[in-house]
C-alpha cells in the first residue's frame, strides 16, 4: 500500500496504518535522532516520542514529501529538547551559585559556574543567529550540522542538488561569520 493511501486512513482514524507507515522510516528517523543525542538508547525513547508527535500532526500533512515532513518534525523536536536541556543546566548552575553550595564539584575544576554560564549564553547567541538566517539557508546548515547528513541526502532531502547544498553551507556560514563579527563589536 501507498502512503498516500496510509495517510488516508490514519487521517480516518485507522491507527494500525500508522505503524505501516513509518516503519520503513525507523532506522533512518534513528539516525537523525542518534546525531543529536549521541546515545542508542536515548534515541529509542525519543523515537517513541517522535512517533507519537507525527502521529498526532498527520492531519496537517498536505505535501507529497512525507520522509521531508517527519525529519522536519523529528529535527524540530530534538532542537527544542536541546534548549529545554540548556535552559535547566543554566538554571541549575545559577541555583548553585547563589545557594553557595560549595561541596558540589564541577566535572571540570578549572571551569567555574560562571564560564559555564558563559558559553551556555554564546550557544544561545549562536542559536539566535542561526535562527535569523533565511530559511533555505538555516535549515540547510541545522541538516548538515544536527542531522549529520551528508551533501547527498540534504540533496535529496530538500530536492536540490548537492552542489546547491554545498553553495548554501558556505554562504550560511559566511553570513554567521559576519553577524558575528557584528555582534562582538
Amino acid at each position: 500500500m501507498d502512503e498516500q493511501n496510509l495517510i488516508k486512513q490514519i487521517k480516518q482514524g485507522n491507527s494500525s496504518a500508522f505503524e505501516i507507515l513509518l516503519t520503513p522510516y525507523r532506522n533512518y528517523l534513528l539516525k537523525v535522532i542518534y546525531g543529536f543525542t549521541g546515545d542508542a538508547q536515548d534515541s529509542e525513547e525519543v523515537l517513541q516520542e517522535v512517533s507519537l508527535k507525527i502521529f498526532q500532526s498527520v492531519n496537517s500533512f498536505s505535501g507529497n514529501h512525507f520522509k521531508s515532513w517527519i525529519t522536519r518534525i523529528t529535527v524540530n523536536y530534538c532542537i527544542d529538547q536541546k534548549r529545554k536541556i540548556r535552559l535547566k543546566t543554566i538554571s541549575l548552575e545559577a541555583l548553585a551559585e547563589n545557594s553557595q553550595m560549595d561541596e558540589y564539584q564541577l566535572r571540570d575544576p578549572a571551569v567555574t559556574p560562571h564560564d559555564h554560564l558563559l558559553n551556555k549564553e554564546s550557544d544561545e547567541s549562536i542559536f539566535r543567529l542561526l535562527d535569523s538566517l533565511p530559511e533555505e539557508y538555516r535549515k540547510t546548515l541545522k541538516l548538515y550540522y544536527f542531522s549529520e547528513l551528508t551533501s547527498n541526502e540534504i540533496a535529496e532531502k530538500l530536492e536540490i542538488s548537492p552542489r546547491t547544498v554545498e553553495s548554501r553551507i558556505y554562504r550560511a556560514r559566511k553570513m554567521l561569520e559576519e553577524r558575528l563579527r557584528r555582534n562582538a563589536l
